[in-house]
């Protein structure tokens, strides 16, 4: 890492104070989601993303954006790079309302598409089309992007146009509670990862073991994504948030947003273009801002909050389960037992698991010699024991059902992608007939 002195003085300083608000802010953290979904034609085929002489996932879009219940609960809605609809929850204390926010968002994209002859998957990764066969939104932050990572890795057009995902933003209390949280969840990622892998088919066949978007994530771009212990060193959870902003000053810069709001390239780092724009007077909280956005770890900071990326998109029916998950694990007693597990782990024993995540397999050796399996269970009863703590300390309506129901499921029929695969395997039919009806949400029991 360079030395952060090659930059404009206190622009580390400054990037921290956007993560993380200098004193307690706030004793009831509120928590958001993005969830993803892929959209297709009757044929099982992606629509396009930009607009044309078919419906496209952009006029989908419009008419989402329009909709008076959407607004009125002021929830938010974007595109990704391939025509992925992502749903962004209004943050909420409560996991109880974020799932009534989601419940009536995917109704409303089901009822929408229902209209337009069209149906909505919720695999993570696409089963049949590769990058080039899908469209890239006609955006130029997303140009830049594509263009990048095409130079970095063998797979981020894969992740760009082929992938979807859940994202949970947790609220940022002060600094010292944002580096445990980050540490905490960069700790247990790979289980996390493991434990909702839904990518079962790529260019229709089936993964087997492979946990296939991971595996993508993992070849898009070294410099920004992965995990935070093999970026600028963030090993342990004392002074991670000012290590972090340290590391992010040398990230190479994709885009800007100039005055003109046309999203442009800029040749050096995010340091860089700080410095340019602190050199001339004019550095905003903005400009942190989307520095900070083109981080990809799987475990990120954004302003005030620590934003986990790890997972797939979930089943039908199970899309707050990730959320509940990392809400319980930060739940503050929970935490401090979870932090005094993980900081016991050597670099070794987080590296075998680290290594362990692409294999969709619980028998593997993890941390401390103990199977994934064992830490599986153990995470996953602490992440129960905290939304018990939350029910009693937020005084909020028991949330334990949103993770439990999925954890027994896992727990009865195995790793989602494969029990997906195993579904397929007993129909001895066609692929697309079996996603058209499997992963269709009516049939999910929704």
């Amino acid at each position: 890492m360079l030395e952060s002195n090659v930059y404009s003085t206190g622009l580390a300083d400054r990037i921290r104070s956007v993560i993380a608000p200098a004193s307690g802010s706030t004793d009831q953290p509120l928590i958001g989601i993005e969830v993803e979904n892929m959209l297709y034609d009757a044929n099982f085929a992606r629509i396009p993303v930009n607009h044309g002489a078919t419906i496209s996932a952009t006029d989908i879009l419009r008419r989402l954006r329009k909709d008076s219940d959407a607004i009125a609960q002021g929830v938010g809605y974007s595109l990704e790079p391939g025509g992925q609809v992502e749903f962004a929850s209004a943050p909420r204390v409560s996991l109880n309302e974020l799932q009534e926010q989601c419940r009536s968002h995917q109704d409303r994209l089901e009822t929408l598409c229902a209209r337009e002859g069209l149906f909505t998957s919720d695999l993570s990764l696409e089963p049949f089309a590769v990058p080039e066969e899908i469209d890239l939104i006609d955006q130029s932050k997303y140009r830049l992007m594509h263009d990048r990572f095409t130079q970095t890795g063998s797979l981020g057009a894969w992740m760009m146009r082929n992938t979807t995902s859940i994202q949970v933003n947790i609220d940022v209390i002060d600094e010292a509670t944002a580096a445990e949280m980050a540490f905490v969840c960069d700790c247990v990622a790979p289980l996390a990862a493991i434990l909702f892998a839904h990518s079962p088919f790529q260019r229709g066949v089936a993964t087997g073991p492979r946990n296939a978007r991971y595996e993508i994530w993992q070849d898009t771009d070294a410099s920004r994504c992965g995990y935070l212990m093999d970026l600028g060193a963030m090993t342990t959870a004392d002074g991670l948030v000012e290590r972090y902003a340290e590391w992010i000053l040398d990230v190479p810069t994709i885009f800007t947003y100039p005055t003109s709001g046309e999203d442009v390239p800029y040749p050096g780092t995010l340091g860089a273009w700080l410095t340019d724009l602190s050199d001339q007077g004019r550095v905003q909280q903005h400009d942190i801002e989307v520095a900070l956005h083109q981080s990809f770890s799987h475990v990120r900071f954004k302003r005030n909050v620590v934003e986990i990326r790890i997972t797939d998109r979930p089943p039908f029916g199970y899309e707050i389960a990730p959320a509940a998950f990392w809400a319980g694990l930060m739940a503050d007693k929970t935490r401090e037992r979870l932090l005094e597990l993980v900081a016991a782990w050597s670099l070794d024993d987080r590296q075998r698991l680290c290594d362990a995540a692409p294999n969709l397999n619980l028998s593997q050796t993890g941390p401390q010699q103990r199977s994934l399996d064992d830490w599986m269970e153990t995470v996953c009863e602490l992440a129960l024991a905290g939304l018990d703590e939350r029910c009693a300390t937020l005084r909020v309506g028991s949330e334990r059902h949103l993770f439990e129901d999925f954890y027994r499921a896992f727990r009865a029929n195995g790793i989602f992608s494969l029990q997906v695969q195993e579904r397929f395997a007993d129909t001895r039919g066609d692929l697309k007939t079996f996603l058209q009806s499997a992963c269709h949400p009516t049939v999910a029991g929704r």
